[in-house]
């Protein structure tokens, strides 16, 4: 099945500079030169700006139910990582109660790491699980709400979440803890079972 999917699918902020310009971005990114490496994940991203740059691309942003799926792997895992397991060898991610109960500044995660920087997933799938939020299609109107998944490294809830981690957001929110995964074929396919 890993052929099926496009697992390029990781976007940097370097990619999505050109495509979505933003003043603001760029200000944070000055402000914030840790996320701004030339494969840093694409951070101080909106959900319009996310979904300009996929549909630039002649792509486009995965639902919540293609992202979990996606995430999950063909094993089913718990976590997006290669072994299905919560892990600092395969996840950029900072817990709460590591957070809280930390005995010295190097046990804190303080930013992310490059895209793909660990193993893919069963799918060959990177990033699945931590480093950053990244946006999907869920649409809460009566919230005025959109969704994310996969936590990031600032902070995951593994102790809460059975299923890799959801939340929303206002889609006018940019943070350094969020970004997103572009959805395609890969090359030469005609269609791609594991997304509709």
């Amino acid at each position: 099945m890993s052929e099926l999917i496009n697992t390029d699918s990781s976007v940097t902020g370097v990619e999505v500079k050109d495509v979505v310009p933003s003043n603001e971005r760029t200000e944070l990114l000055a402000q914030y030169p840790e996320f701004a490496g030339p494969n840093q994940p694409a951070v101080f991203v909106t959900w319009p700006e996310a979904k300009a740059y996929c549909e630039a691309q002649g792509k486009r942003l995965p639902t919540g139910e293609e992202w979990e799926r996606a995430a999950r792997g063909p094993q089913g895992y718990e976590y997006g990582t290669h072994s299905g397991t919560l892990n600092h060898q395969e996840a950029q991610y900072c817990s709460v109660s590591e957070a809280v109960h930390a005995t010295n500044e190097s046990d804190v995660v303080h930013a992310a790491v490059d895209v793909k920087s660990f193993q893919p997933n069963g799918y060959g799938v990177y990033d699945m699980t931590g480093n950053v939020w990244e946006w999907t299609l869920e649409d809460y109107q009566e919230h005025g709400t959109k969704g994310f998944r996969g936590g990031s490294w600032y902070i995951i809830f593994p102790a809460t979440s059975p299923r890799p981690t959801a939340a929303t957001a206002s889609p006018r929110v940019a943070t350094a803890v969020s970004g997103f995964v572009a959805l395609g074929r890969p090359p030469g396919l005609k269609s791609n079972p594991l997304f509709s």
